[in-house]
């Protein structure tokens, strides 16, 4: 079997079996904006991704050891894909202050869809999908 080396792989997302994975964090309405996230991959090297980059639930990881793990997912952009939505505190008081409050888990639900959807934007066969 040959080594996986992350440099070498070239993926046509829109033909392999893509999986997603979604994570957020943050303070809320608060303390600072909400930070939602996916990353995805093919699934034939959902293993060795797994290895290399050690994925984890956000929260367990330290802020530096989140720091190293973007900084080496960017380096393989054919390899692993991302997408962001970061909300403003002041957005998020204004949606569950309003007369048809508006709770913090719909904004947390419309932040997956929305990161789902701009990954099939991008061409992803999303396949299989994880959120913490």
């Amino acid at each position: 079997m040959e080594a996986f080396n992350p440099s070498t792989i070239i993926t046509d997302f829109s033909k392999g079996d893509i999986i997603l994975g979604i994570d957020e964090a943050g303070r809320g309405p608060t303390l600072g904006p909400m930070v939602y996230a996916c990353a995805y991959w093919d699934s034939k090297y959902d293993k060795d991704i797994r290895f290399k980059f050690k994925f984890d639930d956000s929260k367990k990881l330290k802020p530096e050891t989140r720091e190293k793990m973007y900084d080496e997912i960017c380096k393989y952009p054919n390899l692993i894909k991302f997408e962001t939505i970061i909300i403003s505190p002041e957005y998020l008081s204004q949606e569950m202050l309003k007369r048809q409050k508006v709770s913090l888990n719909v904004i947390s639900q419309n932040a997956a869809v929305e990161l789902v959807l701009a990954a099939k934007r991008n061409g992803a066969n999303i396949t299989h999908i994880y959120v913490d």
